[in-house]
């Protein structure tokens, strides 16, 4: 709220008053009023006690040294006093002559206690100290008996304080932000209670008590230490709202909590019914370049003895181990492929919560490669979840002397700390930058706020990697008991509580695992499954069975099963062997596809003539083409049927590896990680480096600068998210490192990626045409796909996006003018009409050109 008298009216009289203190008008006018908001710059009227009618008082006081005059002590007419005072230290004692106070807050101030006097006040009903720094609570508050709401958020509180128990009118209780570590029993006692807050404190205990609140409708615990939700919540039928996200809550699971209330309860509701048992499931996520020995690293991890990998038997996408290290542990290990192409695959398999094993060759390991080997796989992951831990692990340490392994691991230890110094400085130059143009350039204030915002969160966030690597050798076995200590802690921080029942559908799931006997499984078969248990009780199958989707999704946090239920196709499939989805992926994304693609194999020789074999290879070598006829070859051995094979290619078109095209009434699958070519010679007469008729065209040109390379996989997926702006459009040509479509006669897009080894990589997006206001439509939506590509997929890139100036553009400028692509979403005010551009004859270019506003509104 504004330091300021907020009715102006009555300020007026106020000010009038003081001219001409004897008014009998002016102070007939003051009696009558019944509310009065005043503010210290306007300072305290001695005439305030002239109002003797005054129900409602707000005073705000946040210049230092300003105090409230006793005076405002002395209208015992007042029902509600609120307060907001900076330099208030404690609770002015001539308030209890307030008898007939409903309402009171005292807020923003430095009050470090709540005194005993508080208690005079007992018609009080609304009662707020929040934002002071109170640490103890008198006991006199529980003689507040007609306190409904009462708020003491963001303070110092350590202990509940138990007279707050007392009040048992209360109906909302907000404690947000304090050092509480306890609701107690004596909660029970709060029989009206319909609303509890206390996010943001360092909650670890809830006692069953809280089950006693039958009235509750909300209950906020977010940001605490919670681990254990007792079930007695799930007897709280009127709860409409509970969050306790952001908590290391091991019951119930967290990916149960991060689903909402429904689910909450229903997993409550199911083990109130069954056992609760005790389950610790980890995914670890490895990591390296190709022969860095990912593989044996990881069969031996998981065989506990030596499993050195032959050559030929080189990982593909990705393989998956299962080590169960002691009873109640799982331990689920990826292990991706190297090559450049598998890396799309991750965000398949990978989640944010997993951690990484990042693997590499100690005796390869130097000064020269330690980006290869090491810095491009940290941004990758940095990239997509900067908050993953990662682990470095040096293997075939057996080939490798002590002295050197020492100085390799220090070489390495001292690159990994000057990588991340190396991305806070300049995250810090990127701030510093933003900030002086933010000083420099006053029509992008809003713009380069929301920059300033972005990269101060990046710079918040300190990426967790161990510094001191972890050396192996699958030969020898040396250094593994380390690593599978390590491990087994990891999975034991991820432990979960889990009702009996859902061991059911797990059980199934783990035979089924075994047994191989399907590719996938159906969800409509495992409820026909759950059907047909005789010997479960029927209530207890129509729980698991209303509890299905919850348990499924914990299986797949867990690293057990993939699926997914955004679309109706991909809900009714779950993956339950990797091993097939990842052969499934082998099949279409291959960097040696070229050595696969022979007519004679099976697999062709029946299905395609040799001309028309020669002419699919030919559309999947040089245009990333790829027929379901074709498709339908490559997956044959995995005899998924029409439906699974369905699934995959609705898995590939949701992760963003393809899109589909039809041409005349032949469906294809477009691939860019399949696209080897440089762009055809036939695109510089398409679209020219200057635009060809700059008096009927513009062009409108987003450039993305990284700091370093593109996240591995961000060009091609926008690629294929191009796709749905254009998909009617007549003409698409692809290469590996562009994409030109010709949109209509007049209208051309071009998206291309250019390595720029001094300054960091750049991918343009332009889009040139003779109808401006036509071109600001798609370009935003493009604009806001790139942004919300980056937010969603890779949070921890570190990319600056600009808008070219299109005047410089139209003229041929070497280095155009660039603004800040923020400007598009937060653009100026509208009372400006032309933008600073220093390579214009006028100085500025129209306002238009810049942010499309002035356009779209018009006309």
């Amino acid at each position: 709220m504004s330091n300021r008298l907020v009715n102006s009216e009555k300020l007026k009289v106020l000010e009038l008053l003081r001219n001409d203190p004897q008014s009998e008008a002016l102070l007939l006018e003051v009696a009558k009023w019944d509310m009065l908001r005043i503010g210290d710059k306007l300072g305290f009227p001695e005439y305030i006690t002239r109002c003797t009618n005054l129900k409602t008082l707000c005073v705000w006081v946040h210049d230092f040294g300003v105090s409230i005059p006793e005076t405002v002590f002395d209208l015992n007419t007042l029902q509600a006093l609120l307060i907001s005072a900076v330099d208030l230290t404690e609770i002015p004692r001539e308030i209890r002559q307030l008898a007939d106070l409903t309402t009171l807050y005292i807020q923003n101030g430095k009050i470090t206690n709540i005194s005993d006097f508080i208690g005079d006040l007992v018609n009080l009903k609304r009662l707020s100290f929040m934002k002071n720094r109170i640490n103890l609570v008198s006991i006199e508050l529980g003689k507040l008996k007609q306190l409904t709401y009462l708020s003491l958020s963001d303070n110092s509180l350590a202990d509940f304080p138990l007279c707050i128990c007392e009040l048992y009118k209360l109906k909302h209780l907000v404690l947000t932000e304090n050092k509480l570590n306890i609701i107690p029993s004596e909660i029970r006692k709060l029989t009206n209670l319909e609303g509890l807050f206390a996010s943001h404190n360092e909650i670890s205990v809830i006692s069953p008590d809280i089950g006693s609140l039958t009235k509750l409708k909300f209950l906020d615990l977010r940001y605490n230490q919670v681990e254990v939700v007792p079930f007695e919540i799930g007897y709280l039928d009127a709860l409409k709202q509970f969050w306790i996200t952001k908590n290391p809550t091991k019951q119930p699971p967290q990916n149960v909590c991060s689903q909402g209330t429904q689910a909450i309860m229903r997993y409550l509701e199911d083990l109130r019914r069954s056992a609760a048992i005790e389950t610790a499931r980890l995914k670890i996520n490895v990591l390296g370049e190709t022969c860095a020995g990912k593989s044996s690293f990881v069969r031996s991890l998981a065989a506990g003895e030596t499993r050195m990998t032959p050559m030929a038997d080189r990982t593909h996408v990705i393989d998956q181990a299962a080590w169960q290290p002691e009873k109640g542990i799982l331990i689920r290990i990826n292990d991706f492929g190297g090559h450049d192409i598998y890396k799309l695959a991750h965000s398949i398999f990978m989640d944010k919560n997993s951690p990484v094993f990042l693997v590499f060759d100690i005796n390869e390991i130097n000064e020269s490669n330690s980006n290869i080997l090491l810095g491009t796989w940290i941004n990758v992951v940095l990239s997509k979840s900067p908050k993953t831990k990662i682990i470095l692990i040096g293997t075939q340490a057996d080939r490798c002397n002590d002295t050197a392994i020492q100085v390799k691991s220090k070489e390495v230890s001292a690159y990994v700390e000057d990588l991340l110094v190396r991305r806070e400085l300049s995250l810090k130059s990127q701030l510093e930058a933003v900030r002086q143009r933010m000083e420099e350039e006053l029509p992008f204030q809003e713009a380069f706020k929301a920059k300033n915002a972005v990269i101060s969160s990046s710079l918040s966030e300190t990426p967790d990697i161990a510094r001191s690597i972890k050396v192996v050798s699958s030969n020898s076995l040396s250094g593994f008991q380390a690593i599978q200590k390590l491990a087994v802690s990891m999975a034991r921080e991820k432990a979960v509580i889990l009702p009996e029942s859902w061991f059911i559908v797990t059980d199934y799931v783990e035979r089924e695992k075994v047994r191989k006997t399907e590719p996938y499984l159906k969800k409509s078969k495992l409820i026909i499954y759950l059907d047909s248990l005789e010997n479960e009780s029927i209530e207890k199958r129509e729980a698991v069975k209303e509890v299905l989707p919850e348990i499924l999704r914990y299986l797949h946090g867990s690293g057990e099963i993939i699926w997914f239920e955004q679309s109706p196709v991909l809900s009714e499939v779950i993956f339950h062997r990797h091993e097939i989805v990842a052969g499934l992926l082998k099949a279409v994304l291959r960097h040696d596809m070229e050595d696969l693609l022979v007519h004679s194999r099976p697999e062709f020789v029946h299905q395609f003539s040799k001309f028309g074999f020669a002419l699919a290879r030919e559309d999947i070598l040089h245009r990333g083409i790829m027929t379901y006829k074709m498709l339908q070859c490559l997956w044959k051995p995995f005899n998924i049927g029409d439906i699974g094979a369905n699934a995959v290619i609705e898995l590939m078109k949701n992760f963003e590896m393809c899109y589909s095209v039809v041409v005349n009434k032949v469906e294809y699958l477009h691939i860019p990680w399949l696209l080897n070519e440089t762009a055809p010679s036939s695109i510089s007469n398409r679209w020219h480096h200057r635009i060809e008729d700059p008096d009927n065209q513009d062009q409108l040109t987003l450039e993305l600068h990284f700091v370093d390379h593109p996240p591995i996989g961000f060009y091609e997926q926008e690629a294929v998210r191009l796709n749905k702006f254009i998909e009617h459009k007549t003409t698409r040509v692809d290469w590996k490192d562009g994409v030109f479509v010709e949109m209509d006669q007049n209208t051309r897009c071009l998206l291309q990626r250019k390595a720029n080894h001094d300054n960091g990589d750049v991918i343009t997006f332009a889009l040139r045409g003779s109808h401006l206001r036509d071109l600001w439509k798609t370009f935003l939506e493009v604009h806001r796909d790139i942004r919300l590509l980056l937010i969603e997929e890779y949070p921890g890139a570190q990319c600056d996006m600009f808008s070219l100036c299109p005047h410089c553009v139209k003229e041929g400028v070497p280095d155009p003018t660039k603004f800040p692509a923020e400007v598009l979403r937060d653009p100026p005010s509208q009372d400006i009409t032309s933008i600073p551009c220093r390579h214009s004859k006028t100085g500025s270019v129209p306002v238009y050109l810049v942010y499309p506003q002035n356009i779209l509104v018009a006309g």
